[in-house]
Parts: structure tokens; sequence; C-alpha cells
């Protein structure tokens, strides 16, 4: 409750506690730099959710400061344990690889990507500047961003060689799903930043260029995607791609490249994730539910914002998609058919304002079909209504 309360209170009122205050007994900081040195005994007997809350509260503070320097200050010095703390088990794990996979020091790798994660939320673009040194935002972003792809990819493949050798039921020993929460924090961040990404100066006229940093990272998503075992396959990595086309695309509306920004992408995409989700998700629909939905989002988000790249196929390859989606607004769950639907209705507008050799075969191959089951459906559906 308490935790909860200072979140209503920077949200609300951060303006006031960034500015120092005068009183009859003399000039005091601002609130924020009062509670920064205490951090740790603030939260030392904190749950872990009511550790997140504690700490979007302070960076929802921070993030009322206009002056970049001071705000940087702030988050810096908010941020600096935890990150200390990661590259001394890097550096621990440099030494002896071993000491990756330690109780303690998985905890605080975990430990310091979450705390990370909760204030990327809320700094958004800001939080590119957190991770820079002065005259060196960009590259200093690299930097980091790098560190996060390697505990990535170490500890992703640390846990689909403890699956392969052990069986689902390794996913509830302690080191392994300790590793797949690491790889579900970094998304979650790095999803964060993508989905709030603008390009714009970042301090000392550097820019974030989204673009190379996607080309260090989804290489190793999609390839953990393809690794990893049926029963530990993350959802949230088809949502990070999701993403990442939606904010490709809307980045760059009305520029040269608009349509071309994520062609190098689809074929990628689609060739590491469409056949082991579909194969999954037709396989036993209840068990990956979430899995199906994160599926229908992408598949909604390349329709929408890549739909040339994603139909630059071979006439079977385009039928597998159609049938993908037919399967999708056949499904019980609202949401998934919904979704399934909505990306139907994409394509066919997508279909009408194309050229013309297109539009004719598609319409030849596809609009038959697609009408044919949509009708089913809709009568199926007016059936058990009835009933």
């Amino acid at each position: 409750m308490a935790c909860d309360t200072f979140l209503k209170l920077a949200r609300n009122c951060g303006s006031q506690l960034i500015i120092p205050h005068q009183t009859d007994k003399g000039r005091f900081p601002p609130f924020i730099e009062e509670v920064l040195p205490n951090v740790p005994v603030y939260t030392e007997l904190l749950s872990t959710q009511q550790v997140e809350v504690f700490f979007s509260a302070v960076a929802t503070i921070a993030k009322f400061q206009r002056n970049a320097d001071t705000r940087n200050r702030w988050i810096g010095a908010l941020l600096l344990p935890f990150n200390q703390e990661m590259q001394r088990v890097i550096r621990e794990g440099v030494q002896s690889p071993a000491q990756f996979h330690t109780p303690a020091n998985l905890l605080a790798i975990r430990r310091a990507l979450r705390i990370n994660r909760v204030v990327c939320e809320v700094l958004q673009m800001d939080f590119a500047t957190q991770v820079s040194e002065a005259g060196r935002a960009e590259a200093q972003l690299l930097t980091f961003f790098q560190d996060f792809c390697d505990l990535f990819q170490l500890y992703g493949q640390a846990a689909t060689a403890t699956l392969r050798a052990k069986g689902a039921a390794a996913v509830n020993y302690q080191d392994t799903h300790h590793q797949l929460l690491i790889k579900r924090e970094i998304v979650r961040m790095l999803q964060a930043f993508v989905a709030a990404y603008k390009p714009k100066d970042v301090g000392c006229g550097a820019q974030v260029n989204i673009e190379e940093l996607c080309e260090r990272f989804v290489p190793l998503l999609l390839k953990d995607f393809q690794d990893t075992p049926d029963c530990a396959k993350e959802p949230l990595e088809l949502l990070f791609l999701s993403t990442l086309i939606e904010t490709l695309k809307v980045g760059a509306a009305g520029s040269d490249d608009a349509q071309d920004r994520c062609k190098g992408l689809i074929p990628d995409i689609l060739s590491a994730v469409f056949m082991p989700s579909l194969q999954l998700i037709t396989k036993d629909r209840l068990q990956y539910t979430d899995l199906m939905l994160a599926f229908y989002k992408l598949m909604e988000n390349l329709a929408r914002f890549a739909f040339t790249s994603l139909f630059a196929f071979p006439e079977p390859e385009q039928k597998l998609l159609i049938d993908s989606l037919i399967w999708g607004f056949k499904d019980s769950d609202r949401k998934i058919y919904e979704t399934a639907l909505e990306t139907v209705l994409l394509v066919l507008e997508a279909v009408r304002a194309s050229e013309n050799s297109f539009r004719q075969s598609f319409y030849r191959s596809f609009l038959v079909y697609l009408i044919e089951n949509v009708l089913w459906e809709s009568g199926r559906g007016d059936e058990v209504a009835t009933a």
C-alpha cells in the first residue's frame, strides 16, 4: 500500500519533489536527493513486486526533471549499484564460466536486469542516456546493449542444453528457471525501449540507431526461438518482433525507404518462428494459448506494416499463411479469433490496393477459399448461438 501511494505521489506531485524546499529551519535539497542515498534501506524488506513499484516511482520523479544532466545523474545513482553488480558477475564469469551459473550470481543478474527494465519502462527514450558517458551517448548504449545480448545468448544456450538433456521437467529446476527469467527480463526491457523509440537526439549530438541495435539482437532472438524446446518457447519473443516491425515501419513513414525498412527481416522472421509456432498451436492449442495469441499479433503487424514482404513468397507458402489465419478465426478464444479476423481484413485491404497483376493472382487463388471459410464460421456461430 505504501509503495502504491508513493507511486501515485510521484505521478501527481513529481514536479514538487525535484526542487529544493525552504522552511523555517532552512533550505532542504530536493526530496529525490534524500531518497537516492537510502534506497537500499528503503527496499531491504520489500517484496519483489513492491521493489518494482518503488523504483518505478523514483524513476517517475526523476523524469519530471527537464535538465538532462541532472536527470541522468539521479538515474545513474539509482542504477549504479545494480549495474556494478552485473559487471562484477560478467568479470567473474569471464575468468570462470561456472560463476555465471551460481545461484547468487543468477539472482544478481536477474535483479539488475529487472531494475533496468522497470526504469526503462518509465523513462522510455530517455533510458538511452542512462547508459552513456559524457560525449559518447550512442557508443556507450551499444556497449551495454552488447552485454544484454551476450547474457541473453549465454543463458538461453544454458537453459536449452539443460532442457534437452533432462526433458521438460527441467523447466522447474531452480537454475533453469532463473535462466529463463533472465532471458525474459532482457526481452521485456528491449521491447519497452523499442516500443517508445523515436529518432531523436539523446545528448551530445548522438542518436540511437535502432536498426543497428536490432541487427545485433534479432538474429540471437530468432535462433533462440528455433533452438528452445517447445516447453520453454517464449511468447514475449514474438511480441518483441511484432513491436519491432511496427516501430520500424512507423518510424520510416514518409521516408524513401518506408516500404523496404523491414524487408530484410521478414524472411528470417518467418523461417524462424512461423512453422515452429504453427506446429505447436495446432498440436496442443490449450497448452500454448499465450504463444498462439502472440503469433497472431505478429501476423497482424506483418500484414499491417510489411504486407509486400509478407506475401513475397511462392504460392504454396502464401497458402500456408492464409490457412494459419483461417485456423485463427476458427479458434474459440475471443482475442485470438478477433486478431485473426482483423488480420484477414488487413490482408484483403492491402491486396485491393496492390498492383493489378498481384491482385488478380491473389483473388484467383484465395478469395473464394477465404469467403467460404468466413461464411462457414459465421454460420456455425449462428447455430451455436441458436442452440
